[in-house]
């Protein structure tokens, strides 16, 4: 699929300067450099057509695409976007099931005393890391 044959990208009018940005950040990763990118920005601009997008085009180079995306009506809990992202994640890896995901991310339940808000959170960066890292090391993400 070539980068301007995607249905979605079709329907993206006037973000050419994006969707370059995008491509290039994909053509950094076909090439064996890593990065991140950060789609943000007020409600109903299309960051979801542009991830969509992006996707596509991701998974048109053989690479597996993950993402996860905010709750409009409100009332989700903090970080659901990387929930969600993790959650199909580890659907997607044989011996891993959605139960894995609270172990994984925050251990095991007889970890002992309670851990301090910044050590939590540390904790959980760290594990969130880890997942990403194997999961990009077994096989290409974005």
């Amino acid at each position: 699929m070539s980068r301007t044959s995607s249905p979605h990208r079709a329907a993206l009018v006037g973000r050419e300067a994006e969707l370059s940005r995008l491509d290039a950040a994909l053509d950094a990763l076909a090439s064996g450099r890593g990065g991140c990118v950060l789609i943000a920005g007020e409600p109903g601009i299309g960051k979801s057509s542009l991830a969509r997008s992006v996707g596509e085009g991701a998974r048109a180079r053989s690479f597996d695409s993950y993402w996860g995306h905010t709750w409009e009506a409100g009332g989700a809990p903090a970080y659901w976007p990387w929930t969600e992202l993790f959650q199909t994640l580890i659907a997607s890896r044989p011996g891993l099931s959605p139960r894995d995901l609270s172990r994984i991310l925050i251990g095991p339940a007889d970890t002992g005393p309670s851990l301090q808000p910044d050590q939590a959170r540390f904790q959980l960066y760290t594990a969130a890391r880890s997942l990403l890292a194997e999961a990009a090391a077994e096989r290409s993400c974005v």
